[in-house]
């Protein structure tokens, strides 16, 4: 199990199945679509480079979980300087 499955099974309601934290739900929703994308451009050079060749696109466990940490450093980031600011400004 990579760290990205892992921190949705960790923020999902074990009752609703839903992430209740909107960080947490920002962080995966991220992820995902970050690891889509990849994947499709993954795909487009493959189709470009050889059509016939079957080689999965699917990122791996250490690029999934580099995404991550990616993800999640840049959002506690911008939560940490959102927080400064309004202390200083209000």
């Amino acid at each position: 199990m990579d760290d990205f499955a892992l921190y949705k099974q960790v923020h999902t309601n074990k009752l609703t199945g839903k992430i209740d934290d909107g960080l947490a739900q920002d962080v995966v929703d991220l992820v995902s679509s970050l690891k889509d994308d990849e994947e499709a451009r993954l795909s487009q050079i493959q189709t470009d480079l050889d059509s016939t060749s079957t080689t999965s696109t699917a990122l791996s466990t250490v690029q999934i979980n580099e995404l991550l940490e990616s993800v999640r450093t840049f959002l506690n980031t911008q939560v940490i300087i959102y927080f400064f600011h309004n202390l200083f400004n209000d």
